[in-house]
């Protein structure tokens, strides 16, 4: 809730989680304590003097609410969704696409020099690859309220903010969403978030109850979906318990050499296809580069990177933990004819550098999850050459800082827009001993 201290702001920068950040430059009243310090300000841009309610003093700045813009940028447009500003998923729909690229650049740009990289590494930094600026989302995940009402959390909060449409959704889940309006008052005591997938195929549900539920808990929950949804996955206490329809998504990540990825529906993936088949193609370019003998692809999923990289003719290994997505991962290399040029490793990727330690690695591929890969910085000396890709920007440039303090050096840093409309980028670096 705001409070009644009103200050002015000029917006010098987007900072990391979509808010405009600047200076106070005015303030009410007598009292100018608050002149000068930093002031985080959402649904603002660069360039913008806007007048924000102070909703909290923290040490060395202010978080705060809009309440007017007084200078607008020439960048600002009228957001097309009716949910924006209170749906916690998109941030920037109030700047334009383009403007959006730049302004991500500049945060990645910022983010690198507080992590304090080498000038060098800084440079190397490449300009966006942007996105469908709508409608590419192909993975969303709604939540339910006590009462059945289905939608997305309202931004800073867990309270629902129901919806019946999603516009950076494909047109598959943009169809199914409404469908999912009926079924919210039976399925919600046991039931708290409801996934929708999409492929070329349609859509597939994926029910997900963070309880174990017996036989009948689930035969109800899919007796009740499967009347108005072709595709439903139930799933309780992270494990899959019932499937009616489709159960998998398949994908073509790489359409020169026709190679289809196919993958349990219920497990991550990432959400904009088109952007990611940029990002596979980048990698395979990025590795191939030298002609290796090996990679080895670290937190493979189902094969993401590993069979773009096989189906050009490398020798490659992949670590994946997850029982299921690794026994994907061997599927879709048999099917894609590549099983004698990739093969799964079925541990963590702690695990497997611990086994292999001091072992020539070759090239490294690692696509670890947000916490990014930490001390196994570390386990990587061995290795000639790696491909580290990041969705978490904080946690991706203290990895680089630390790779450059074991004597790596970052030839070239290349941002993917996959989340258009966020402040979320996917991030890759191509780092040599």
């Amino acid at each position: 809730m705001a409070s009644n201290k009103a200050v002015k702001v000029d917006i010098r920068g987007l900072a990391v989680g979509g808010a405009g950040v600047g200076q106070v430059c005015e303030q009410e009243g007598f009292n100018q304590d608050l002149l000068g310090i930093t002031a985080f300000v959402p649904y603002t841009i660069p360039g913008e003097r806007v007048e924000a309610w102070v909703t909290q003093r923290k040490k060395r700045h202010l978080d705060t609410e809009l309440k007017q813009v007084e200078t607008a940028s020439p960048y600002r447009v009228e957001a097309p969704c009716e949910y924006f500003g209170r749906c916690g998923g998109c941030e920037l729909q109030h700047i334009s696409y383009p403007q959006q690229l730049e302004a991500k650049n500049s945060m990645i740009l910022g983010a690198l020099r507080a992590g304090r990289l080498p000038y060098a590494a800084m440079e190397s930094l490449q300009p966006m690859i942007d996105s469908p600026p709508f409608a590419y989302r192909r993975r969303i995940s709604l939540h339910l309220d006590r009462g059945g009402r289905i939608g997305f959390f309202r931004a800073g909060s867990r309270s629902i903010v129901p919806v019946s449409d999603c516009l950076v959704a494909t047109d598959a889940i943009r169809e199914t969403i409404p469908k999912l309006e009926s079924v919210g008052k039976d399925i919600c005591g046991a039931v708290s978030a409801v996934e929708i997938a999409s492929d070329d195929h349609g859509a597939v549900v994926v029910l997900r109850a963070p309880y174990e539920l017996g036989e009948r808990e689930v035969e109800s929950l899919m007796r009740t979906v499967k009347k108005s949804l072709p595709s439903v996955v139930c799933v309780a206490a992270g494990k899959q318990r019932a499937a009616h329809g489709r159960d998998y998504l398949e994908l073509l990540i790489d359409e020169a050499r026709r190679t289809t990825l196919r993958l349990p529906a219920a497990s991550f993936s990432q959400v904009n296809w088109t952007v990611n088949k940029a990002l596979a193609s980048y990698v395979g370019a990025a590795v191939v580069e030298g002609r290796p003998n090996l990679v080895h692809d670290l937190y493979a999923g189902a094969g993401n990177f590993a069979l773009v990289l096989a189906k050009r003719g490398v020798n490659v290994v992949a670590v994946e933990c997850d029982e299921q997505l690794a026994a994907f991962g061997a599927k879709n290399a048999g099917l894609n004819g590549v099983a004698d040029k990739l093969s799964y490793k079925k541990l963590s990727v702690e695990k497997f550098l611990d086994e292999h330690r001091k072992a020539p690695l070759g090239v490294v591929v690692a696509d670890p999850p947000r916490s990014g890969l930490g001390s196994l910085v570390g386990s990587l000396d061995c290795a000639e050459k790696l491909i580290l890709i990041s969705c978490s920007l904080p946690s991706f440039a203290r990895d680089l800082r630390a790779l450059t303090e074991r004597g790596w050096t970052v030839r070239e840093i290349q941002p993917f827009d996959m989340f258009a409309q966020t402040s979320h980028v996917e991030i890759a670096a191509i780092c040599t001993r």
